[in-house]
């Protein structure tokens, strides 16, 4: 199997441009004169992506045996590692994850040593499911995700650490049934060129 690249978790970074002044203005008297918008204001300082940072891991869907339901517990899945790396909380990804899984326990084991989140504020753009079932009785579903632009940021201090560029992957997640809930083999997630 392929190793998938680490989920480079991204969001929406809202840049703030300073315009017009007097040539003789500091940048401390731009950034005085500037009012925020209501909508920045009201959700907090729209510079402090720790603010972003979910409050709850997603909520799990209905447990459905069915391929439509295979879907919704794989988007469940991607949703709750962008939960992990927003939060460095990997409980209820743990819940879902196989113990063989390599890659989840990679990932938990990452988000336990970071200093660092990815926040997002924005839902990822998913687009269409393929869903095979194997003889070995799991379900491989594929699919693609568009994330829009964001940034790595540290824990502690909210500074943002590195800015992240707009990025398209495909997720590949194999997933069996248990006869009460769907769990997490295995998954890859590849950038797409």
């Amino acid at each position: 199997m392929v190793r998938g690249v680490a989920v480079a978790l991204t969001a929406t970074f809202v840049l703030t441009a300073c315009g017009g002044g007097d040539d003789g203005d500091t940048l401390d008297d731009l950034r005085a004169s500037q009012t925020p918008a209501a909508e920045e204001t009201a959700e907090g300082d729209p510079d402090s992506w720790l603010d972003r940072a979910p409050d709850a891991p997603p909520e799990a869907p209905a447990a459905d045996e069915s391929d439509a339901g295979a879907i919704a517990f794989t988007e469940y899945a991607f949703q709750l590692i962008l939960y992990t790396r927003a939060t460095n909380d990997s409980a209820a990804f743990e819940e879902i994850a196989a113990p063989g899984c390599e890659l989840c326990t990679n990932l938990v084991d990452s988000v336990r040593q970071s200093d660092e989140v990815q926040i997002s504020s924005d839902e990822p753009v998913a687009g269409e499911a393929e869903v095979t079932s194997s003889e070995d009785g799991f379900v491989t579903v594929r699919r693609t995700f568009t994330i829009a632009d964001g940034a790595q940021v540290d824990a502690e201090s909210g500074e943002v650490v590195a800015e992240l560029p707009s990025r398209d992957f495909t997720l590949t997640l194999n997933v069996q049934w248990t006869g009460e809930s769907w769990t997490l083999l295995r998954y890859q997630i590849q950038e797409d060129s």
